[in-house]
């Protein structure tokens, strides 16, 4: 004889862990953007359509996250426009939820001085540090034109190092920091100049979850250049822009139909809403 008594238990039960299944199950995707020839324009505005949409996607439920090779400095007053949920910023380094600090991830004080002693010695005399509150330079030109870096002797180099950046055109100096110190390096302005991080945009999405207790988030992200390339492989849909150097389109599975002056970012979101992949 069948026990219905226990059959419409174990039914109920099933039906519980069903619906508490359901409740706790992420309903949220996280979009993630690069800037420069990306989110913003090339004004270095946001148009009020795309702030619309990002609006629009944070009322359905979801994050908006900015990870850009752009110092604190220089994210925070974009992030502050469009509200973002989270931003990161010197591909990879730092992650902040507003003001709050989630992860660090720089290139500590004895190697920072290292790799400094070894561009002396190895005539790379035109280079920046960013330190968590500074960007630091041999280059005075820049720090006169650049409100937020200072010239900097570096006789003295008690600091950490978010980001390291370099001119040269000898590509065996970027290799002999990757090989010595396990640093990642991304060549950029025609290839002279380097920036070199402990990390990356990818490893910087990671770290962010990792701090939020994430598992498997379900990403959208948006980029252009060389250094975008690992984060777009990495996310559920990584998305190129039109403008997107070559080497960018040919490994992301999506592309936008506008430029990042043509809110291409903006509209590729609405074609997913409308598709409904962004729910």
């Amino acid at each position: 004889m069948v026990d219905i008594t226990y059959r419409t238990r174990k039914k109920g039960v099933i039906n519980l862990v069903w619906i508490i299944t359901r409740l706790i199950i992420r309903d949220y995707m996280y979009l993630i953007f690069d800037l420069d020839q990306t989110l913003l324009k090339e004004d270095k505005t946001i148009s009020s359509q795309t702030k619309t949409v990002l609006k629009k996607c944070q009322e359905m439920g979801h994050k908006i996250v900015i990870n850009s090779a752009r110092p604190y400095l220089h994210i925070k007053p974009i992030s502050d426009e469009i509200n973002a949920d989270y931003f990161i910023t010197n591909s990879g380094a730092e992650g902040f939820q507003k003001d709050k600090i989630l992860f660090t991830n720089y290139i500590d004080k004895d190697k920072t001085l290292e790799i400094i002693s070894y561009f002396l010695t190895n005539n790379v005399l035109n280079f920046s540090v960013q330190t968590d509150s500074k960007l630091l330079t041999t280059n005075k030109k820049f720090a006169e034109k650049d409100k937020y870096a200072q010239y900097y002797d570096f006789k003295n180099c008690d600091f950490n190092a978010l980001k390291i950046i370099f001119e040269t055109t000898d590509n065996s100096i970027g290799d002999f920091l990757m090989d010595k110190y396990g640093l990642y390096i991304v060549n950029y302005l025609g290839g002279t100049f380097h920036s070199a991080t402990s990390g990356n945009k990818y490893i910087g999405n990671t770290l962010l979850f990792k701090a939020l207790g994430e598992k498997n988030p379900e990403v959208i992200a948006f980029g252009d250049d060389l250094s975008d390339i690992l984060m777009l492989q990495n996310a559920t849909y990584g998305v190129a822009m039109k403008n997107s150097q070559p080497a960018v389109k040919a490994i992301a599975k999506y592309q936008t139909e506008y430029t990042n002056d043509e809110d291409g970012c903006s509209k590729y979101i609405e074609k997913m809403i409308k598709d409904g992949i962004i729910k």
